[in-house]
């Protein structure tokens, strides 16, 4: 086997080698070697004619490229992946954070929410006193304005006629002074 290519019998040239396959065609060899199973080289009877093999060597460093071109890429993705789950973890963390925050917020809120439902049911419980305390003093003015009244409207037909009766007296009481005068002059 020589290092070099068979010559490409549709591209004439002097030496019968171009340029770009004598570069790929060592690189090639190299990539052959390491890509032969066992380590073991062709037996004698199976051995390629340099056509074949040359052909071989230029799919094998094909198929290289795109192997590498494939790990590159998943390289490329792999870097794309892990910048984009530290960027998830850091959302993670930052809504972590506000779920503390909110927790607090409804903790403190809940709070404030139990000492104003207290302090409500405290006005309650002194707003039904005060009415309580409204509608005794109402029955009891009411009681007491209804005995004025009564007493008011008894006291002045009683005051009336005891006025009539006294006024009565006196005046009877003047007439019979007078018949009595006029009795004792005679």
């Amino acid at each position: 086997m020589s290092p070099h290519p068979p010559p490409n019998p549709s591209s004439p040239s002097p030496t019968g080698h171009t340029t770009s396959s004598r570069s790929t065609s060592s690189s090639s060899i190299h990539s052959t070697t390491l890509l032969t199973p066992g380590g073991a080289s062709p037996t004698p009877g199976n051995e390629a004619t340099p056509t074949s093999l040359y052909h071989k060597t230029i799919a094998l460093d094909e198929a290289t490229k795109d192997i590498v071109g494939e790990i590159s890429q998943l390289e490329r993705d792999y870097a794309d992946l892990k910048s984009k789950k530290a960027e998830l973890e850091l959302k993670i963390e930052e809504l972590k954070r506000d779920m503390v925050a909110l927790n607090a917020a409804e903790k403190k809120a809940a709070e404030k929410c139990k000492e104003e439902r207290a302090c409500l049911e405290e006005w309650e419980k002194k707003l039904e006193l005060l009415m309580e305390n409204l509608k005794e003093l109402y029955s009891h003015s009411k009681g007491a304005v209804m005995k004025a009244v009564t007493a008011a409207l008894l006291y002045i037909p009683l005051v009336s006629l005891g006025v009539t009766v006294v006024a009565t007296e006196v005046a009877i009481g003047w007439r019979m002074v007078s018949w009595g005068v006029a009795a004792v002059s005679r």
